[in-house]
């Protein structure tokens, strides 16, 4: 277990492998160790896996104002120059997908490829949606009824009736018991005002744009939009995913990101 002292807040991570550095960051009021479907598969192919916990999530600091994305894009630069990493690759879903955009827009020489899955650059619907989850949050054991009245939509039925899902759903649930609620809600109501959209046209490394085909939370046209936005961007959809494609489809997903990186880097 780690910690970094970033920008006046402490953030959790794990390192796991060696070789090329690559970011994984996960999406709103989850945690890094979301992606351990991944961390094998990447590590297996020589690339060193970094999960942090972002501000406000699972063991980093409790958020007590409300956090614009641009500011998690910054604690993750921070992290970079704690860990004396130049450049990194980034993978981020959902939130972890809006601060990829953000790092691979106003810190280019910092993203050596960028993998953006479940995410959107700009969605004129999400004040309604984060208005219903602050009502969820700003509750006693808000994360985690907004956890269950979500997990539905989050993943495909096959994944949620199953073993793995089930186990997937316990630790977070786990996680949350300690997690604040109102941290949560500060990050989520920063998401309110994120647009890149003029932005992705900036975005010059090579790119991956990641969607499930039954996402509900995220309409794949938002990634659609993306992948239009920047130049030489790759789309891949994945059938039958939800919006945590990584998780309910991982074989799947792992198999998509290692073709990309392993074409990124030729």
């Amino acid at each position: 277990m780690a910690f970094a002292d970033v920008n006046g807040k402490r953030l959790h991570y794990e390192i796991f492998g060696q070789g090329t550095p690559i970011i994984l960051i996960h999406g709103s009021t989850n945690f890094g160790l979301s992606w351990m479907p991944q961390i094998a598969a990447l590590v297996y192919s020589g690339y060193r896996v970094i999960t942090p916990d972002l501000y406000g999530h699972g063991l980093s600091s409790p958020a007590d104002h409300v956090t614009p994305v641009s500011e998690l894009a910054e604690d993750m630069l921070e992290l970079l120059d704690t860990l004396g990493i130049d450049r990194s690759i980034f993978c981020g879903l959902s939130l972890g997908g809006m601060v990829t955009q953000d790092l691979a827009i106003h810190a280019p020489n910092r993203v050596a490829a960028a993998i953006i899955a479940s995410a959107f650059a700009a969605n004129p619907g999400r004040a309604a949606a984060v208005n219903k989850w602050v009502r969820l949050l700003d509750q006693p054991h808000g994360a985690q009824h907004r956890l269950a009245a979500t997990w539905p939509k989050l993943v495909n039925d096959a994944f949620a009736a199953s073993p793995a899902g089930r186990a997937f759903f316990e630790t977070w649930h786990h996680v949350l018991e300690h997690v604040d609620g109102h941290s949560l809600m500060n990050i989520v109501l920063g998401t309110v005002t994120f647009n890149v959209l003029d932005d992705l046209r900036q975005i010059e490394c090579p790119t991956l744009v990641i969607c499930g085909e039954a996402d509900i939370l995220t309409n794949p046209e938002f990634s659609e939009e993306i992948a239009r936005g920047i130049r030489g961007a790759a789309l891949k959809r994945i059938p039958a995913a939800g919006h945590l494609c990584c998780a309910d489809s991982a074989d799947l997903f792992n198999a998509t990101i290692r073709q990309f990186l392993g074409t990124a880097k030729a």
